[in-house]
C-alpha cells in the first residue's frame, strides 16, 4: 500500500515531524510512522500520517505493520 512510505515521510510530504512514538502492535519496538483510526459514522478505517498527539482510540503503526 505504501511502497515508498519512508521516502514520502522523509520528503516532508506529510508535514513536519512529531514526537517519536513506538508502534502500537504488541512486542513491536519499531518507531511509529502512521496512525490508524476508525471513522464509525462511515465504517471506514483510515491510515494516515503519524498524528501530532497520541490518541487513546487510534493506533500508531510502524512501516511494516502499516503495510499490512
Amino acid at each position: 500500500m505504501y511502497a515508498s512510505l519512508t521516502a514520502r515521510l522523509a520528503s516532508g510530504e506529510y508535514g513536519s515531524s512529531v514526537t517519536a512514538r513506538r508502534c502500537s502492535r504488541t512486542a513491536c519496538q519499531r518507531q511509529a510512522v502512521c496512525t490508524l483510526t476508525y471513522v464509525y459514522a462511515d465504517q471506514t478505517a483510515v491510515l494516515g500520517p503519524l498524528a501530532t498527539y497520541a490518541e487513546p482510540h487510534a493506533y500508531d503503526l510502524c512501516e511494516e505493520h502499516a503495510e499490512r
